[in-house]
């Protein structure tokens, strides 16, 4: 069945209920020369697998057969206290904004469209309404999902950077401990190196010159060592904290992004539990 999609645009601009998301209004278009009038609702726009799993959970329902060739096209649907099937067809119109109206078809087996004056139509109106509810309720659910799962992800994201922040200034309060104390041996050192030029400079003996230098040589080789392990520990120290500014900069916006999600979600839940048949 090939519908006047134009239109139905024009139709469903016309609609007073049309800003009311989720209500059943009515719909005209033309198939084949024929008005037809049928129902139709909007809804924001959102993930088509939520969408579909509600249509096909509402088919489900009503025993009917999803055809093979279109997802949104359904035979053999049946309602309570009624022998008809029914044919059921669902176009989506994408308004071009964040809603998408759901215009549904019912063909009895006769070829009558279904209209307020078929004999089924109360009950296959309450039943749309199901399928309102339904589709909006599940599409809430869907990207409700979605976003507690990226908070998870989110959640173990900023655990890992904790954990490397840990990791980093235990390694950076160990180095400066160190630093310290190497620090405090170079001081001594270079005490005592002081100590060994003045008396160097006093000594007239050669033999106690002689000693003196070999006391110098080995002062001045652990002075060097220490200096030595004092530059390698203040280059660790530096890419330290280096490492420590770049974890906090992606913590914060880690912390920035989750309190966007946080938002987002609690948002949603509202919107989720403000939807109403």
């Amino acid at each position: 069945m090939k519908l006047n999609i134009f239109y139905i645009l024009f139709c469903i601009s016309l609609s007073p209920l049309f800003a009311q998301e989720g209500k059943l209004f009515d719909v005209e278009y033309d198939v084949k020369g024929q008005t037809v009038n049928t129902l139709a609702f909007t809804m924001a726009k959102c993930s088509q697998i939520s969408i579909h799993n509600a249509w096909v959970n509402w088919v489900k329902a009503r025993n009917g057969k999803l055809t093979l060739l279109n997802k949104n096209e359904a035979n053999e649907v049946r309602f309570k206290n009624s022998p008809e099937n029914y044919k059921t067809t669902l176009n989506l119109v994408d308004e071009g904004t964040d809603s998408l109206t759901i215009i549904t078809t019912l063909v009895d087996e006769k070829g009558m469209f279904v209209n307020a004056s078929s004999v089924d139509y109360p009950e296959i109106y309450e039943r749309l309404k199901d399928l309102s509810f339904e589709m909006r309720k599940g599409c809430y659910r869907h990207e409700l999902t979605q976003a507690n799962e990226y908070m998870i992800r989110l959640s173990n994201q900023n655990l890992d950077l904790h954990k490397q922040k840990g990791k980093v200034m235990k390694s950076l309060l160990k180095n400066q401990n160190e630093l310290l104390k190497l620090e405090t041996q170079k001081n001594s050192v270079t005490e005592k190196l002081s100590t060994i030029e003045s008396d160097l400079m006093q000594a007239s003996d050669d033999k106690k010159i002689d000693k003196l230098m070999r006391q110098k040589q080995k002062v001045e080789s652990n002075f060097y060592g220490l200096d030595s392990k004092i530059g390698r520990l203040n280059e660790s120290i530096k890419e330290g904290n280096i490492q420590l500014e770049q974890i906090e900069q992606t913590l914060s916006g880690v912390t920035e992004v989750y309190q966007s999600q946080s938002n987002l979600i609690e948002n949603l839940r509202r919107k989720l539990n403000e939807i109403y048949r």
